[in-house]
């Protein structure tokens, strides 16, 4: 175990090049409640909007045109395309 005297007044360094987690980040744990409010505001439209999306999506029964990759999908052509995200 390493000495405690030896450690004291050693502050932490990140290194060059490589960023902080969120969590260790003082730019997200000193944010006011008004940007951590838009930032919940946020994340709930971009996880609406996704909802919406994938239903649209996934619908049986939905009436219109396919898109290229959907079709690709049906196709059975989508294993070529496997290392693409959707």
């Amino acid at each position: 175990m390493a000495d405690s005297s030896r450690l004291k007044g050693v502050g932490y360094k990140p290194l060059v090049g490589v960023s902080l987690p969120r969590t260790l980040d003082p730019a997200e744990y000193q944010q006011s409640e008004q940007t951590r409010q838009q930032q919940a505001e946020r994340l709930a439209i971009r996880a609406r909007l996704k909802l919406q999306y994938q239903l649209k999506l996934n619908d049986p029964h939905r009436q219109g045109l396919i898109a290229q990759k959907e079709k690709e999908i049906k196709e059975g052509k989508h294993k070529l395309l496997a290392h693409l995200k959707f």
